[in-house]
């Protein structure tokens, strides 16, 4: 997207590369926002569930 700062890295471009954090011209969503840490969450912690699932499982069946 940005060929003139990816070019100006190696020194081939005329622009010299930007290092500046800059805030994006157009912000997400608050939805959007919400829904990329709601996937987080669940991605994140649906492996810890499902190893309690077999913990609980393997306590009941006396192992």
């Amino acid at each position: 997207m940005h060929w003139d700062q990816a070019a100006g890295l190696f020194r081939r471009g005329g622009a010299p590369p930007g290092w500046r954090l800059r805030p994006k011209q157009q912000p997400l969503t608050a939805r959007a926002k919400a829904t990329t840490l709601a996937a987080i969450a669940l991605l994140g912690a649906l492996p810890y569930a499902e190893e309690m699932a077999r913990c609980l499982r393997g306590t009941e069946a006396g192992q």
